[in-house]
């Protein structure tokens, strides 16, 4: 039997740590290679799928 309020504990960590990830996830600091070039994309007039 482990105590309810390591689980507790457990939890939070395991939330705290998935929202991390989902928060650097987003933000990436370059395109890599392959990546379309987005402002000639819109000079085109070509509109972005949302991530």
């Amino acid at each position: 039997m482990v105590d309810y309020r390591w689980l507790m504990l457990v939890a939070g960590v395991v939330v705290a740590a998935c929202a991390l990830a989902m928060l650097r996830r987003g933000h990436a600091a370059e395109p890599g290679p392959g990546a379309p070039d987005t402002e000639a994309a819109a000079a085109r007039g070509e509109q972005q799928r949302p991530r």
